[in-house]
């Protein structure tokens, strides 16, 4: 909630500032595609809940999750349109695709009744998504500000190292609602450039794994969200 209010202050500002020059603005204003550099930060969450024995007897975890931070620097491209509707209100809508890489790593967590356990994760870097730009031409830097509001389609696999399991290798292939912040300026002609930040909201799913002798069984649920933060140089056609 605080991340929507503070984004809200910024647009508003942004669209009571005064008309900036026809040509800055025209530049902003139409079709255009570009390409530049992300940084991708995801967090990827795991908690083991509601072990249960053959016997019937329940192995509870509490609220004990392990995390992984994983950063990775990659390529982006978008293409979209956009114009002002109103004055100094804009609005556009645009499609993007960061390509940043997999990030792999291992995870060890204890199970009370067969010891402990490693999983090893892999979150995928390639990140579509869809947005609208709302925003609006802040004179005193001639420059468009506006907020990103979308979703993109994010990915990870879990794989159990013991090949015991039942479900040894997981998958969680979600929409995260996204919220963002940019900044554009034209520097030449139909080139502008941009600096942008974006948060993905967390995303979660929960699957059933057991042993392949049916002696154990519990639950595993999966958490990724993250940010990703662009720099990046678009022509208006």
């Amino acid at each position: 909630m605080k991340k929507i209010v503070l984004l809200s202050g910024l647009l508003a500002f942004a669209v009571q500032a005064d008309d900036g020059s026809a040509s800055e603005k025209n530049a902003v204003e139409g079709f255009y595609a570009g390409l530049g550099i992300c940084w991708n930060h995801s967090i990827n969450k795991i908690k083991a809940t509601d072990a249960v024995d053959n016997n019937g007897a329940v192995d509870w975890f509490g609220d004990d999750i392990l995390h992984k931070k994983s950063d990775k620097i990659g390529g982006s491209l978008v293409a979209g349109y956009g114009e002002f509707i109103t004055g100094n209100f804009y609005l556009g809508g645009e499609i993007t695709l960061d390509i940043a890489g997999n990030k792999t790593s291992d995870v060890t967590y204890e199970l009370k009744a067969i010891g402990t356990n490693e999983c090893h994760t892999k979150v995928k870097g390639f990140i579509p998504s869809v947005a609208l730009r709302l925003g609006g031409w802040c004179c005193p830097i001639d420059s468009l500000v506006y907020v990103r509001l979308g979703l993109a389609w994010v990915k990870a696999e879990y794989q159990e190292k013991d090949t015991d399991y039942v479900n040894d290798v997981r998958k969680l292939n979600k929409v995260s609602p996204v919220i963002g912040l940019g900044i554009e300026k034209n520097v030449y002609g139909n080139i502008n450039v941009r600096a942008e930040c974006d948060y993905r909201f967390q995303v979660k799913k929960e699957d059933k794994t057991s042993m392949k002798d049916n002696s154990y069984s519990y639950n595993v649920e999966n958490r990724l969200k993250g940010f990703t933060v662009r720099l990046m140089a678009t022509y208006k056609f």
